[in-house]
């Protein structure tokens, strides 16, 4: 599949979106019991299975948070600015904000946490939201560290509407680097 929600629920089932039918974003029944996941697996075999995401594909209501002992998911915030999406449909509009891969990280620590305290092997599903547009990189973090010139029409909300002009010489690069 080309896009997260149908390619994520082939990769949690191990079969094609022709066959667990989780291809559409709304109207959509949940993954069929018939199908087993792959956090139900690892549950069966006496892992402690925890998942920490903020892509609103991802969401349980699919059926991804079967076989998960935690399942920590979180709204995406997707207006029509930063998605071209219609924000009734795709989030909750008091939601003005992507959660950023660092309180998706500290979360995963909070998951692992209360894992270690079940005393079992541990599967960990973490999915971070923050490689697509509109990328906001922490400018203190990394943009020092990358050699990335701090220009603002490079970053966050500025980026999409640059998105079909293509960069050269040093913005690319930049661009690059803000990625890496």
């Amino acid at each position: 599949a080309t896009w997260t929600l149908p390619a994520l629920m082939s990769i949690f089932t191990g079969v094609l979106p022709s066959v667990h039918q989780i291809d559409q974003i709304e109207g959509v029944a949940p993954l069929s019991e018939s199908i087993p996941t792959l956090a139900e697996a690892f549950r069966e075999a006496g892992y402690f299975t925890g998942a920490v995401l903020c892509n609103y594909y991802a969401r349980g209501s699919y059926g991804f948070y079967r076989g998960f002992d935690l399942y920590d998911e979180y709204s995406v915030f997707m207006d029509t600015f930063t998605s071209g999406f219609d924000p009734a449909v795709f989030a909750n509009p008091g939601i003005t904000h992507v959660r950023s891969g660092r309180s998706v990280m500290e979360s995963a620590k909070a998951v692992l946490q209360r894992a270690k305290v079940s005393d079992k092997p541990v599967f960990l599903f973490v999915l971070f939201y923050d490689p697509h547009d509109e990328y906001l990189s922490p400018y203190d973090i990394y943009y020092g560290k990358f050699g990335v010139g701090y220009d603002e029409s490079m970053i966050g909300r500025r980026l999409k509407d640059r998105r079909h002009m293509i960069p050269e010489g040093p913005e690319l690069e930049d661009m690059i680097k803000l990625y890496d």
